[in-house]
């Protein structure tokens, strides 16, 4: 399919173009603030899409005159939750553009496809970092033929780390026992209907009382299909870098240049108090690591939980994505795991 520019053709990606959407996402900007950040999806981007849903839709541009990528997007397809009915939802993620082609590239027409080849989709979210107000007042102003951002909360991804053994310390459980600590789905909103393909009881992690009962649970995994490349240091972390931090308990600051170490956390429910607790533990667990990642959206039943861990944190702008005929969220919690996004 041509665009409006008869120096591009769109088109749906194909599993042998993941190297090129690999390196799109190694030419992009990153996450700017005092700890600048590129999120890159290893050397096969198509697979590590993929690998996060049961379908995807990646519009790319080619350049006519090469023939190489220059832009893409992607739609991480997958049944979860919404308004208390599964449905499919579709994750609007990895918008890039190579520099030297951003001002000429026809956006509408890029959603407009996206939307011809996911119409199964009802709801569509995405997530915009707090720190990037330009792209935020760019989506929510309405434009023609646009869908329309509807912001929806804050989501606050933790960054955590423990030097020192707490006082209780998780041990093992089984998939089954952790889901049933999580109760009902139907409780929230975006959550998967299943749990991530391959989770093991070897990943998952319970804090028990002196009987016996399960207080709080977790699924740590380590992804091997995701990257953060620490590209510098600035503000305060420009000298806090130099320095052993995480001896304190603060996650580890990796050299710049270099991709971080880290560990997610899924699935994680249980009583508040209990969680922090899990969190410590499973951060001392996992200490040889830069990291633990977990993350929530403001007013889920665990957010006060996770803001007594001691971490840094980085926030964004959780959106529903409006296209004709698609759902946005009613007033239950969103339930949305830190490794989908």
């Amino acid at each position: 399919m041509n665009s409006p520019s008869d120096s591009f053709d769109l088109s749906l990606a194909e599993p042998a173009d993941g190297a090129e959407l690999a390196a799109l996402y190694r030419c992009d900007d990153g996450f700017a603030g005092d700890i600048r950040v590129l999120f890159a999806r290893g050397q096969d981007a198509y697979a590590s899409l993929l690998a996060d849903g049961e379908r995807i839709v990646v519009p790319i541009m080619r350049d006519r005159a090469s023939g190489r990528i220059v832009g893409m997007g992607a739609c991480v397809i997958a049944p979860a939750w919404v308004n208390g009915e599964l449905t499919q939802v579709g994750y609007l993620t990895g918008m890039k553009v190579l520099p030297q082609f951003r001002r000429r590239l026809r956006i509408p027409q890029v959603y407009a496809f996206l939307r011809e080849h996911s119409g199964e989709v009802t709801c569509y979210y995405t997530t915009i970092l707090a720190d990037n107000p330009q792209a935020q007042r760019m989506l929510e102003r309405p434009r023609p033929n646009m869908p329309a951002y509807r912001p929806v909360g804050t989501y606050t991804t933790i960054f955590a780390r423990r030097a020192l053994r707490p006082g209780r310390v998780a041990g093992g459980g089984t998939v089954a026992e952790l889901l049933e600590l999580a109760g009902p789905a139907t409780r929230f909103n975006l959550t998967r209907a299943e749990p991530a393909a391959g989770l093991s009881d070897a990943q998952v992690r319970i804090l028990r009382s002196d009987d016996g009962t399960a207080l709080a649970g977790c699924a740590v995994t380590v992804p091997d299909h995701k990257e953060y490349l620490v590209q510098g240091y600035g503000g305060p972390y420009a000298a806090s870098s130099r320095l052993p931090v995480h001896w304190a308990g603060y996650p580890r600051l990796p050299r710049a240049g270099s991709s971080a170490d880290y560990a997610c956390l899924s699935l994680l429910s249980g009583q508040p108090a209990a969680v922090s607790a899990l969190l410590r533990s499973v951060a001392w667990e996992q200490r040889k690591r830069d990291f633990v990642m977990a993350g929530v959206v403001e007013g889920h039943p665990l957010a006060a939980a996770l803001a007594e861990v001691r971490a840094i944190r980085y926030r964004s702008v959780l959106y529903t994505v409006g296209f004709a005929n698609t759902q946005h969220l009613d007033e239950r919690p969103i339930g949305l795991e830190v490794g989908l996004l």
